[in-house]
């Protein structure tokens, strides 16, 4: 028997889900909720963030403090575009918080970046007068910086085979999350909707939850480049905390992740996906040929819940989709495309006979450096996802 309707909140992203359709029940089984405990979640929220590559800042998670993670290799490089045959550029601790630019993760510019699958595209992609040798998408963050993200995948279940749906750019990736699909789009090019707001203390059964999106590099918190990443880790920060102190906390289930790499490096080759559907992709003159047979560059990806295993990491190969299965197995909801039906729900996340965070974890603070902040005033702001 099917649940009741799913209450879907949205604040700020379109709902795409309304222009799909559904293909049959979800291979899992029809009741899988009760069967795998998922029914202890009532409230699934999610928290899509931009433009970050897993690499870029979580490559370091295994020398501090996650030895399971698959981080980033010490020596990791990309060629020098303007010395191909010379010293690679190797990967590196970067220091500023903004960008002197955005970064290519465009459709094309992924897939040169991919480079069917030897990852040794990122720095000519991202060559600009103000980077001469494309160095920026080289850099990582480490716990210094990002003392609240590090402290967060060191206590709650993080993901290190998660992808972007998709090799290209924002708005399709987010398709993929609401509908498990793109329906062909390769572009920022979809309408958008209205969203809506929430009542506090009053969760509906799903809450897709967005940030400031084009903004000063100072005020935007979605963390997209050039934006200063302490903002939207701040931003983000704000959220978790105030699921922790939330009536609700006690049967909700957090997903924070990122929409698509934004032009970062990751060393891990995306594997294979299965088609969604049969759209194909809406390419033009000068397009790089491709289908929507392959995930995207790898992305971070951390479940907070009671019931989300203690430091765990997961090596299951997920997407965006995967976010959309789970709640469509904890709601015994019918999946949507072939590429839902056939992603892992995520169930390995939880342990749903122990509420190991009943009483949400000391976690540290956000800190926004005042002196990056300052010095990010000066540089380029976002113009666009």
């Amino acid at each position: 028997m099917r649940s009741k309707p799913v209450r879907i909140l949205t604040l700020g992203l379109p709902l795409a889900l309304l222009g799909a359709q559904f293909v049959g029940p979800s291979p899992v089984a029809a009741n899988a909720a009760g069967a795998n405990g998922a029914s202890q979640i009532q409230h699934v929220v999610v928290l899509m963030q931009e433009n970050r590559s897993f690499d870029h800042y979580f490559g370091q998670l295994p020398n501090e403090g996650q030895p399971a993670v698959n981080g980033e290799p010490a020596n990791a490089s990309n060629p020098n575009p303007l010395n191909p045959s010379g010293p690679p550029i190797t990967v590196f601790h970067k220091t500023p918080y903004c960008e002197v630019a955005d970064l290519d993760h465009s459709w094309n510019g992924t897939h040169k970046e991919w480079d069917g699958g030897k990852m040794d595209g990122f720095t000519a992609a991202n060559v600009n007068p103000a980077d001469p040798t494309g160095s920026r998408t080289m850099g990582y963050y480490d716990q210094r910086d990002l003392p609240f993200y590090y402290a967060l995948d060191n206590t709650f279940a993080v993901g290190d085979h998660y992808f972007a749906s998709a090799l290209t750019q924002t708005f399709p990736n987010r398709f993929y999350l609401l509908a498990g699909t793109s329906f062909g789009h390769i572009r920022n090019d979809f309408p958008g909707a209205t969203g809506y707001t929430a009542a506090a203390g009053t969760l509906p059964q799903v809450s897709f939850v967005d940030p400031i999106f084009v903004a000063t590099n100072t005020v935007e918190n979605d963390e997209h480049p050039p934006s200063n990443v302490q903002v939207g880790e701040n931003f983000a920060a704000n959220v978790i905390y105030a699921l922790f102190k939330s009536p609700n906390w006690g049967s909700s289930a957090m997903f924070l992740t990122y929409d698509e790499h934004g032009g970062f490096y990751d060393h891990l080759p995306p594997p294979s996906a299965i088609p969604p559907d049969g759209i194909p992709p809406m390419l033009i003159s000068g397009d790089t040929p491709g289908a929507f047979d392959r995930y995207g560059i790898r992305v971070p990806v951390t479940v907070i819940s009671p019931y989300a295993r203690s430091h765990f990491v997961s090596h299951v190969v997920n997407d965006h989709t995967s976010i959309l299965h789970f709640i469509e197995t904890r709601f015994d909801l019918g999946t949507l495309t072939r590429r839902d039906a056939a992603a892992n729900p995520m169930l390995e996340f939880f342990n749903f006979k122990n509420a190991a965070f009943a009483t949400p974890p000391a976690l540290p603070a956000a800190p926004i450096d005042p002196a990056q902040l300052a010095a990010c005033a000066s540089m380029p702001s976002n113009t666009g996802v």
